[in-house]
């Protein structure tokens, strides 16, 4: 951890609140046209 503790601080930059049960609103990749895939566990929360 110690290794790569100097870039923790950019974590909250780039994740910011979406990791506190905030995700990011759907509406700013409506326009997105690179294939994606997401994946959901049996732990995941049920957010899709």
């Amino acid at each position: 951890m110690e290794a790569i503790a100097h870039t923790l601080g950019y974590y909250d930059t780039i994740i910011g609140d979406t990791m506190s049960d905030n995700p990011l609103s759907t509406d700013q990749w409506t326009d997105a046209t690179v294939p994606l895939l997401v994946m959901g566990g049996g732990r995941s929360p049920l957010f899709f």
